[in-house]
Parts: structure tokens; sequence; C-alpha cells
């Protein structure tokens, strides 16, 4: 007969609701702040949520098929079709026949859109970097501690890492 316990199950500390709720206004703030930073040269575009949703969806995976683009996007292919249309119209899209199954049309980037977007995303990146460089040592290496553990949340909750913009991929 055993006559060991089992050590009591740990109860994760209480939570400081606070210090949740300042840190959630906090990182309000440095996204209000990088917004506001400067004005996107695509907001000049008049473009529709769909149409935004559309460009970065083909930025950050490529080009995709029209039917792929829609379903990543929750529409029907014909209701992808004429999203992708409108934004060939705008010169932001090109749209090309698949040179092994001439059923299947592709849409991708334009150059210029691709760049475009390339540089805001790159730009964000920069002033938060700058930001950072600002802070104290200290301050700096807790901030990084903590934004890696709320990753590692985020990941358990099946949010996988935002994806590398094809530009940066390569140079990976």
């Amino acid at each position: 007969m055993s006559t060991e316990r089992s050590a009591p199950a740990l109860s994760p500390p209480p939570v400081d609701e606070a210090l949740v709720s300042q840190a959630v206004l906090d990182q309000g703030t440095v996204l209000r702040a990088l917004h506001d930073a400067g004005v996107p040269p695509w907001l000049e575009l008049d473009l529709t949520i769909g149409q935004l949703r559309a460009l970065y969806a083909l930025f950050r995976s490529g080009p995709l098929p029209i039917g792929q683009l829609g379903a990543a996007l929750g529409l029907g292919k014909p209701a992808a079709s004429l999203l992708v249309d409108a934004l060939v119209q705008r010169g932001l899209v090109e749209r090309n026949e698949d040179p092994q199954d001439r059923r299947r049309t592709f849409a991708r980037l334009s150059p210029a859109t691709r760049d475009l977007l390339g540089e805001q995303r790159s730009g964000g990146r920069e002033l938060l970097a700058g930001w950072l460089r600002r802070l104290p040592p200290e301050d700096l290496a807790h901030l990084a501690r903590g934004l890696r553990a709320l990753a590692a949340q985020a990941a358990a909750a099946g949010c996988p890492p935002p994806d590398r913009s094809p530009s940066e991929a390569h140079r990976a």
C-alpha cells in the first residue's frame, strides 16, 4: 500500500484586471499612433472593405486562383470574380490564365500595388522599431518578454504568426 500523496494542483495566481485593462488601453494608443502617423496612400484610393481585404489577402499569399481568393474572403466564385474585375479596372490587380489549365484564372497584385502595400507595412514597422529603440534597455527586455509570452498564448489558441509578405519571404 502506497502512502504517497499527490501534490495539490497549483492554481494560477489571480489576474490583476486593472493591469489587463491598462495594457489593452495602451495597446490601443500605440495602434492609433501608428495609424495616425501618416495617412496611408491606399486611403486615397477609395476602396471598399472587401476590396481592401482582397488586396491584403493577395499581398500575404501571392497570386491566387479567383475561387480560392473568394473562399479566403467568404465569397462565392461569381462574387470574387466581380471583385477582382473591379480591382483590375482600377489597375490594382492583374488577372492571368493558368498556362497549365486555361479554365483557371489567377489574381495577382500589380507591381505598383505590391510596392504600395509593402511600403505601408514596412513604414509602420520602422516607426514602431524607432519607438522601441528609444526605450530604456530594461523596459525593452520586459516588453519583448511579455510580447513573446502573449504570442505564445495566441499560438496556443490556434492563431498562427502573421505571414510574411512575398518580398520578406524571399529575403529570409
